[in-house]
This record gives structure tokens, sequence and C-alpha cells, in this order.
């Protein structure tokens, strides 16, 4: 597929999933998600270009599953177009968000986050929001910050064979490293509170910030050229090394978690020591020990305040 194409309108989308959905008992509601919900790619008289189309199903249980999945399926082939369907179910959109009438003040979900504050549904067969206020973006949990910023970097990986390409990109290079400065520019406004939903609102917030002494570790014109990619389709920003993407990558995690580099690289010597199975890898080759140091470090700053869930959760995941 391309990097962007012109798809098919999402009301005619919305449409056939309508008469598709409706009729299922186990389908509550159906709402756009991500850019369609806010960044006016409901198809304008342009026909913008877009890359997907994301559509949430609000669901009472997973019992028809297989059902939604092979509908998404069908939509594709008949539109051959990126068609993403994701379910959600009652009991996960309310769980950790309200609680005895009242709503709990941290550990926001990202996703929970944009469907509470800027979903745009479609159809809904029952009340679907939960009364009281808007989630707050101060109250987004850290580690969807730094989570975001590593499963980018992690997915446009496998479109490089030899990351000594960065400076000649193709259409899906291209495409992926705008995805990895677009993380980190959400990431950053997501450990600043000040995260908000649609590409657009959150341009306009770098627009703000890019004034501010932040951090000069902080690569803010790749920021600030990859909204305007994302929202204008614009040309080519990215003229760097390899060495200063992944450099750019790193340094936004270490400021996102506020550690200085000299507790990053201290904690970088010990924990080499510490664990034998970490491979000895640099750190522009794919940094897999990166992702071994960032969780020990994540597991020495955070442990305290970990449930023994997550903390096993953390420990062996995989990005």
């Amino acid at each position: 597929m391309n990097k962007y194409t012109v798809g098919p309108p999402p009301k005619e989308v919305a449409l056939l999933l309508t008469q598709e959905l409706y009729s299922l008992n186990t389908v509550i509601g159906l709402f756009y998600a991500g850019s369609a919900a806010l960044d006016e790619l409901l198809y304008t008289q342009e026909r913008k270009l877009i890359s997907d189309i994301e559509i949430g199903v609000y669901i009472s249980s997973f019992k028809q599953f297989r059902k939604i999945k092979s509908i998404e399926k069908k939509l594709r082939k008949k539109f051959s177009f990126d068609i993403e369907l994701f379910c959600v179910s009652k009991n996960r959109y309310e769980l950790g968000t309200v609680q005895n009438g009242s709503r709990i003040k941290s550990h926001v979900n990202l996703l929970m986050f944009d469907i509470y504050n800027s979903a745009k549904w479609i159809f809904m067969k029952e009340e679907a929001h939960p009364p009281g206020e808007f989630l707050d973006s101060r109250n987004i949990d850290l580690w969807e910050a730094v989570k975001l910023v590593l499963n980018r970097y992690g997915e446009s990986l496998q479109y490089f064979e030899d990351l000594s390409e960065l400076s000649s990109l193709n259409e899906q290079q291209y495409r992926w490293v705008t995805k990895c400065y677009l993380a980190v520019g959400d990431a950053f406004l997501i450990s600043k509170g000040m995260y908000v939903s649609g590409y657009r609102n959150r341009a306009k917030c770098w627009e703000q910030l890019k004034n501010d002494n932040i951090s000069s570790n902080l690569n803010i014109p790749n920021i600030l050229s990859a909204y305007r990619v994302r929202l204008d389709n614009s040309g080519v920003f990215f003229n760097g090394s390899s060495e200063s993407f992944v450099e750019d990558i790193k340094n936004a995690i270490i400021l996102i978690l506020n550690v200085n580099k000299d507790t990053f690289y201290k904690n970088y010597r010990v924990i080499l020591a510490e664990h034998h199975k970490a491979r000895r890898v640099m750190f522009h080759n794919r940094f897999m020990d990166f992702f071994v140091i960032l969780r020990s470090i994540i597991f020495r700053l955070q442990e305290k305040k970990l449930s023994r869930i997550l903390y096993y959760r953390l420990k062996k995941a995989e990005f």
C-alpha cells in the first residue's frame, strides 16, 4: 500500500458497518477513532489523502469477535484500503476509570483517554459514555508515553534492513520515520500533562512550545516537520543520518523519564554487569540492549510503586 492514498468515504464505510453490525446482539456502538475523529479526515471535498480508517466497536462481550473481524476483512477486500476495526469491551471501557461512582484520577490508559475525549460516535444502542467529566491528560500513566515511542520505533525497524539507508528513504521508510517523530512529540506532551486528542491540536501545542527552552537534546524541528507532514502531506523532512535518528529516539525517552545522562550511563554499566543475557549491541544497531537497560531503569525508579502484576508484565515485555 502506498504511504497515502485516496480511500473510501468514511461515511460510506460507516453506513456499511452499521448495516452489518447493528443486528449483532453484542455490539453496543460504533465510533470513529484516531485521526478520523478530529483531524478533518472525514473525506473532505478536496478528497484529502489518508493512510487508513480506524473505527472502534463498543461491545458487551467477545462472543461475536470472529464475526466482527470477518466483516473487517470483507470491507478491506471491497475497498482495497486499510480499514481497521478494534473492539473495546464495556468492562474495559469502565474498568480503571470509574469506581464506586467516582472517577479514578491515576493510571489512565492512552487509548481510553482518546476514546473518552474524542471518539466520534456513529451509532450507540445505549448510553455508552459513563457520567462525569472528560479524562485529564495529566493523569495518563508515564509508561504510556515510553511505550508509545518504543512501539513505534520497534515497528519501524522491519522496514530498514540497514539503518544506514535512512539518508535516502522510500515511501514506507519515510512514513515510519514520520510516525516515530510523531510518537516522540506525542510522548513528550503526555509526560508534561499537555496531551490532547487529534494531531492538529497537538501540533498547535508544539507551535506554542517550540520557543520554550525545553531541551537541546530534543529534535524539535523534526518533530514539528512530522506534524506538518502528517496534516498536510508535505515534503520529506528527514535528512539526517541513522545515528542522529536513533539518538533522537534515545534522548526523547531519557527526557520523558526525566533521567539525566549521567544516571542513565551509570545504570547502563551496572546493568550490563548484572544481566549477563543482555547482548552488547551498539545503540545505533537496533539498540536491543537499550530496551533491557530501559526496563531495568524503570524498575529501579518505580518498582515500589508498581503492582506485582504490572511489575512482572513489564519485566517480560518485548518491544
